[in-house]
């Protein structure tokens, strides 16, 4: 029986790297890394000031504006 030959390429002989440095292989040239991105946040509302609402003009206002949006009961 005969010897099968295959053709020699010249390219994949040569090592790719330098001489004197080493054949590993780094995770970072198989694969990227991913970059990470900035998480965004969801919230609806925004925050307000905190404030005392025992006998102040403050309570006066909130109170009419709480009875204005309050829904009316129709009977």
């Amino acid at each position: 029986m005969g010897t099968l030959s295959m053709p020699i390429d010249e390219a994949a002989e040569t090592p790719k790297c330098s001489p004197g440095t080493s054949n590993t292989v780094s995770p970072f040239d198989i694969s990227l890394v991913p970059n990470i991105k900035k998480r965004t946040t969801t919230r609806g509302r925004k925050a307000t000031r905190s404030s005392l609402i025992t006998g102040s003009p403050y309570k006066d206002q909130l109170t009419k504006s709480l009875e204005k949006s309050a829904p009316k009961k129709t009977s």
